[in-house]
């Protein structure tokens, strides 16, 4: 295994000047975009095999899967009269029992993960929580870890957008 050239994005975010940061948002934008166009037809870990999180799923139990999961964590697992609305609100998302077809996502995409060396993205590390999922994982995901305001805005450019999902799923989580 070879290491890869460059600093973490995290490194040196506060350093680039807009330009540098835009160019280096079109470059993430890239990857994701290129990453997404790999798709399966289950929810779950890049071999098929279930994670102890999550599946893999086929459909509608995906979102069955999410909900338990929530009630599990939530004291004693018992749900309240607002988190069976928001179950519900779970369940009746793409109300046709379908789920999307799994894309690709990396699963952990910040600037601790993201390598540059001259203006270049040149590697995206700690593939460790990859996998199949809804295409909204990614962005869910970079938003919940961004700590940087302005990162956090960035992450609306280079990761397709889902505002309202992630509403529900902050809503979902007690954020």
């Amino acid at each position: 295994m070879d290491k890869i050239d460059g600093k973490t994005l995290s490194s040196c975010w506060k350093y680039l000047s807009p330009n540098e940061r835009y160019s280096i948002v079109q470059q993430l934008q890239s990857h994701v975009l290129e990453w997404r166009k790999l798709r399966s037809s289950f929810l779950g870990s890049v071999d098929a095999l279930p994670p102890k999180q999550y599946g893999p799923f086929q459909s509608l139990e995906y979102k069955h899967a999410v909900a338990e999961a929530l009630r599990l964590s939530r004291p004693d697992g018992v749900w309240g009269e607002a988190e069976e609305m928001l179950k519900e609100q779970i369940l009746s998302y793409d109300a046709d029992g379908s789920i999307s077809p799994g894309v690709m996502t990396h699963g952990d995409l910040r600037p601790g993960n993201i390598l540059i060396q001259d203006g270049v993205v040149s590697g995206i590390i700690d593939w460790g929580e990859t996998g199949y999922s809804l295409p909204e994982r990614e962005f869910f995901s970079a938003k919940r870890i961004a700590i940087d305001k302005i990162w956090m805005k960035m992450i609306d450019h280079f990761i397709p957008s889902f505002q309202e999902e992630y509403k529900l799923w902050d809503k979902s989580t007690g954020q």
